[in-house]
């Protein structure tokens, strides 16, 4: 099976090296490797795009969530779907009628050995080589890893999974810039060897070290239908597709200014991404196979595609640390000695920033339109009874959109630029937070997502100091 065979790298490498004196060294190089045949977590199931000129198990439209017809109740008691879209699946809508092998999951997993990967850099060094008892090197690399996905993992996190090469972007352990620089210095000897002054003034030594670095690219995720409803239905659970936004080809748009690692006063989060630059891939009716309505039906305008080339858009701030040793050795004989040390880690105390918080539930588990929830029936507040996957509205366009705010619902934020802040809760009122569902002894619903964009978690440590004592002969 070609999709089966043993990951394999080709890797090379090309250095130069010059003396300009007997202790310095400069050195200029290529490395790079080429990875094949990664292994990836795939979905084997993944349901196909039916259309009226390529029928799958004979369906002929393609729906991962059920419209209803709030107007229509035969029964007298449910919502009728609309006529093209008589399934409402395990998986959302038709899609488990889609899929290859009827019967399994969607989101079945195969890990196939497909993936490919990509590395450059130009390394350079310059070293100074103990003389005169000190010592000094640093070291810059440029360079780009690519790749599809960067570890094996449950969940594929790219676009598509029937089209890997759209996933084909920064790999998330990539860093541009890498600054590396450090020194040791063997301090004089101030005062005569064995006399009793020397075991406290002689043998000192310092050294430290220091690094600067880009920051890891990340993508913005979204698994609960906002993505892909029309391949994986409302929950695609082996998949992490992504988020988009509204200019991917300026991701700096969608950056707020703030480093996204403080709170306001009252607890609001300040994020370092702006939600409301969030875009959701809607599909018309009419294309990759979504049905178009006829009659008094409302059209099904709630369905989602991947995303294209939104993998890893954005990059977290660069990261530094300082770390510095002292050293002191005590010679008992000519064969033992004891070593003391001193360490400082990240000597200056600076916060490196991990990525931040990148998922959000966007979709909601169903919704209705604001006259259905007027009109009471089964979607009245705090009472609704419509099922996983189902949104009720009429054929009113502009009813239909308020269905779409209730069924998307980007994390409530305040301001704009630096000054947006993402409240815990949302005011009553605001959306879908009605009194019913208000948190009780409050006047607002939980905020989805709030932390959404926001830094809560640093890469590395505080300052810290360790002390050691070695014994050597």
């Amino acid at each position: 099976d070609k999709n089966n065979v043993l990951p394999y790298t080709i890797n090379y490498t090309l250095n130069v090296q010059w003396q300009p004196t007997s202790s310095v060294a400069i050195t200029v190089g290529y490395a790079g490797n080429r990875g094949r045949h990664a292994v990836m977590p795939l979905p084997l199931n993944e349901p196909g795009i039916a259309t009226p000129s390529n029928p799958i198990w004979g369906e002929t439209s393609t729906y991962g969530f059920e419209v209803l017809n709030q107007n229509s109740m035969s029964d007298g008691y449910d919502y009728d779907p609309i006529a093209a879209e008589p399934w409402n699946t395990a998986d959302g809508g038709n899609t488990d009628f889609r899929a290859p092998y009827v019967g399994y999951s969607p989101n079945a997993a195969d890990f196939k050995s497909v993936g490919v990967s990509a590395y450059d850099a130009l390394q350079t060094h310059v070293e100074k080589r103990l003389s005169h008892n000190f010592q000094v090197g640093g070291s810059y690399t440029w360079s780009h890893a690519l790749d599809e996905q960067s570890d094996i993992g449950l969940f594929f996190t790219g676009d598509n999974p029937k089209n890997l090469r759209d996933s084909y972007a920064s790999a998330d352990f990539d860093r541009t810039h890498v600054f590396n620089g450090n020194f040791l210095v063997n301090l004089p000897r101030f005062t005569k060897e064995h006399s009793f002054a020397s075991y406290v003034t002689n043998d000192w030594q310092l050294t430290g070290m220091g690094t600067l670095q880009s920051g890891q690219p990340y993508s913005l995720y979204e698994f609960y239908g906002a993505v892909g409803s029309v391949n994986f239905g409302n929950f695609p659970t082996l998949m992490n597709p992504i988020l988009g936004i509204k200019d991917p080809a300026h991701p700096k748009t969608a950056i707020t200014g703030n480093n996204g690692a403080r709170r306001a006063v009252g607890g609001n989060y300040i994020p370092f991404i702006d939600p409301t630059q969030i875009a959701i891939n809607y599909v018309a009716p009419g294309q990759m196979g979504v049905p178009v309505s006829t009659g008094t039906d409302p059209q099904d305008i709630y369905e989602t595609a991947f995303n294209s080339g939104q993998r890893n858009i954005f990059r977290q701030g660069a990261q530094k640390r300082l770390d510095f040793s002292v050293r002191k050795l005590f010679h008992i004989s000519e064969r033992m000695a004891i070593q003391y040390d001193f360490n400082a880690f990240n000597i200056t105390n600076t916060t490196s920033l991990d990525i931040p918080q990148d998922q959000a539930q966007i979709r909601q588990n169903d919704a209705c339109s604001t006259s259905a929830a007027i009109a009471g029936n089964n979607c009245t507040p705090g009472n609704v009874f419509v099922n996983y996957g189902q949104i009720a509205t009429s054929a009113n366009p502009v009813d239909q959109q308020t269905a779409k705010s209730n069924l998307d619902q980007l994390p409530y934020s305040t301001g704009s630029g630096k000054g947006t802040q993402l409240p815990t809760t949302i005011p009553v009122g605001t959306g879908t937070c009605a009194a019913v569902y208000a948190i009780s002894a409050t006047t607002g619903c939980p905020n989805n997502a709030a932390n959404f964009g926001s830094a809560t978690n640093t890469i590395g440590g505080n300052r810290a100091f360790t002390m050691g004592v070695h014994f050597t002969y």
